[in-house]
């Protein structure tokens, strides 16, 4: 995608450019204290979500932590494993410590008649916890390795571009 394909996203005080191709669902029950948004892409979908800070860090104590319990709450949730080691890229967005993580997951597909089997799905995401505005902020997708490629381009505008206060 080119520069001039992209264009900005500004809402509850962050903002970030995504494709001028998406198509925007934003979940009905979102605030500005918590929140969901869905940009649907052709063959995948990048979801942005955010929440109170003092929630996570309940839970959660550093970014770091919040990206293990991330990963973690998708491999239990969907029977996934692992293949490799994930990519991570420590960031920073607007002076606060952030993270970006790149892993293919086996997921199982199928069942009767043909038994299932294990495929290839890649998972991007960024976490970032951000004290001005009290929020956290993930950003994340998931992929199957022919669009992978596409879904990586986009998500790296997001991330460069992610104002969070």
């Amino acid at each position: 995608m080119e520069d001039g394909d992209y264009e900005l996203l500004a809402l509850y005080g962050f903002s970030a450019r995504y494709p001028k191709s998406a198509r925007l669902e934003f979940n009905p029950k979102s605030r500005r204290e918590k929140g969901d948004l869905v940009l649907h892409l052709e063959g995948f979908k990048i979801f942005v979500s955010w929440g109170g800070l003092d929630e996570a860090r309940k839970r959660y104590s550093t970014v770091a932590a919040h990206v293990s319990g991330s990963i973690e709450r998708s491999l239990k949730g969907s029977g996934a494993r692992l293949d490799g080691t994930p990519e991570t890229r420590s960031l920073n967005i607007q002076g606060h410590d952030a993270i970006y993580t790149h892993a293919t997951m086996l997921i199982e597909r199928g069942g009767f008649p043909f038994g299932k089997r294990r495929v290839a799905q890649d998972t991007f995401s960024m976490h970032v916890h951000c004290e001005e505005s009290g929020r956290y902020y993930v950003v994340y997708a998931f992929a199957w390795p022919q669009v992978s490629e596409e879904l990586g381009k986009a998500f790296e505008a997001i991330m460069a571009s992610l104002k969070c206060h």
